[in-house]
């Protein structure tokens, strides 16, 4: 058996830890995050500082019925990965061959690998970074054990690969994004007990009956239609089923203030995502309605400040409006000061220059703001001085320059800032060497950050990682950083 590169480990596996939670859905599922592996630059062939918290358990191999008990000297599946992707001849040939034959068709494919806290392999996903995989990859995901979450995309994945998913009856959460799913397929899935978010993003076989079918999943709360085309008719009838909590129906041609009026009777629903430009101020309207909406997204559409002002009434938590290109800065300032509940503000590709961010001052609650590719400048960014809560900021390709950062550096509680592709320099970082619970800083694409700037990054106590792609950082500033030093493809938009 050919053995896998131990460079395919770093791009594949993603560890799961028990730490700040970030992941939607019931309760029990919060609580755990996926750690990058390190960056190739460093080929740093260990794992990331999370490792050392997992306490590897006994497991059972894949062939073990589930229930039953493993013996207490086992390895874990995470102990098998690292054998089968180090240098170890003896550990590799430790690893049952039937868990080695699916981790090397799986890395094979590229996909990414996640893990529980006693290191058992919970999570396969090959639709990120334009993964993608096949009904063969299936094969070998449904004699995992331990499986909850599973991604999947491309048309390589046939109504028979989607048959082979309806015997596993450990998944809670499976995305089947641009695949071959079909009504008969989809509704072999709905007796899954524990399946509480489905993701059908681009699945072009799928009916109006696909409705009715999905109203029989007796655990669906979460659930993603994004970018498919059924009827205004059959959107209504998601209205049966009453238990979601989040509906993302993103560039769905069908939906209209009709239908919007029909699903604001979900008694459940807290998080509605839309996208498309027939989104327009009559769907805001019935929006405003949703008697539980705390979540709203609303992408590349036509409404206006009479449309967003429709939204008042909403006891809003998090908004995100993308390429709204009707929607100003006094179209904001005249709303956001009733969301006294916001946490999260993400305006990205809007015509604003950030004189509503005044009207925030008084926002104790606002713990992330995500304003990239917008009109924003030095003299907004004076409002963030008495934001007490603020903890996430990004400001990519805005107009700020290194006197926005003396603005940003008074405020202690920041933990991420992102200035990518913005006129910042050395002189800026030295404002930021105070802020002393900074974990994760992005300078990628300002040539004004060279080498000087290094020691005023030394001096963050909490500093993790700073992305340092398209700087004038040398080779040697870059050692100096060691294993904080980032360097991406592209600065990254949040």
């Amino acid at each position: 058996m050919r053995a896998t590169s131990p460079w395919m480990i770093l791009l594949a596996i993603a560890v799961c830890v028990l730490a700040h939670g970030c992941r939607r859905g019931p309760a029990e599922h919060e609580g755990s995050v996926t750690a990058e592996a390190p960056p190739l630059k460093q080929h740093d062939t260990s794992q990331s500082g999370e490792d050392k918290h997992i306490s590897p358990a006994a497991v059972s191999p894949p062939h073990q019925a589930e229930g039953s008990a493993p013996s207490s000297a086992a390895a874990s599946e995470l102990d098998w990965v690292r054998a089968l992707t180090g240098s170890d001849e003896a550990a590799r040939q430790a690893v049952p061959a039937e868990f080695a034959k699916i981790i090397h068709g799986l890395l094979e494919a590229q996909a990414g690998l996640e893990f529980d806290q006693q290191g058992r392999l919970i999570g396969v996903d090959l639709a990120g970074e334009r993964r993608s995989g096949s009904d063969a990859e299936i094969a070998l995901v449904v004699q995992l054990p331990h499986l909850r979450r599973f991604r999947v995309a491309g048309f390589g994945v046939t109504p028979a690969g989607v048959q082979q998913l309806a015997r596993k009856t450990t998944l809670e959460e499976l995305g089947l994004e641009n695949t071959q799913i079909d009504d008969q397929s989809l509704a072999a899935l709905k007796n899954l007990p524990r399946l509480w978010s489905l993701n059908l993003r681009r699945s072009v076989k799928l009916t109006d009956a696909a409705i009715a079918i999905l109203a029989e999943f007796p655990a669906l709360t979460h659930l993603y239609l994004l970018e498919n085309q059924f009827s205004s008719n059959a959107m209504e009838r998601l209205a049966q089923l009453p238990r979601l909590r989040l509906l993302d129906l993103r560039n769905c041609a069908g939906v209209n203030a009709q239908v919007l009026t029909r699903l604001a009777e979900l008694p459940q629903l807290v998080d509605l995502r839309l996208r498309g430009y027939h989104i327009d101020d009559a769907c805001l309207s019935a929006v405003g309605r949703f008697p539980r909406l705390v979540s709203f997204t609303l992408e590349e559409s036509p409404a206006t400040s009479n449309g967003l002002q429709a939204l008042a009434p909403l006891s809003l938590e998090s908004l995100t409006l993308f390429q709204c290109t009707s929607l100003n800065d006094e179209a904001l300032a005249a709303v956001v000061t009733g969301w006294t509940k916001l946490r999260t503000l993400s305006l990205r590709d809007l015509p604003v220059r950030g004189t509503f961010l005044s009207q925030l001052r008084s926002h104790a609650s606002l713990r992330v703001l995500n304003l990239p590719q917008t009109m924003v400048n030095d003299s907004a960014l004076e409002a963030l001085r008495s934001m007490p809560s603020l903890e996430e900021l990004s400001l990519a390709q805005t107009l700020i320059t290194d006197a926005g950062l003396e603005h940003i550096a008074t405020i202690s509680t920041l933990r991420k800032l992102n200035v990518a592709q913005t006129q910042v320099t050395d002189a800026g970082v030295q404002y930021l060497s105070h802020l002393s619970h900074l974990e994760s800083l992005d300078l990628s694409g300002n040539p004004g950050i060279t080498d000087a700037a290094v020691p005023f990054l030394e001096k963050l106590p909490q500093l993790r990682e700073v992305f340092l792609d398209g700087t004038s950082v040398t080779g040697e500033g870059l050692k100096r950083l060691g294993g904080k030093a980032r360097v991406k493809q592209a600065a990254g938009l949040e």
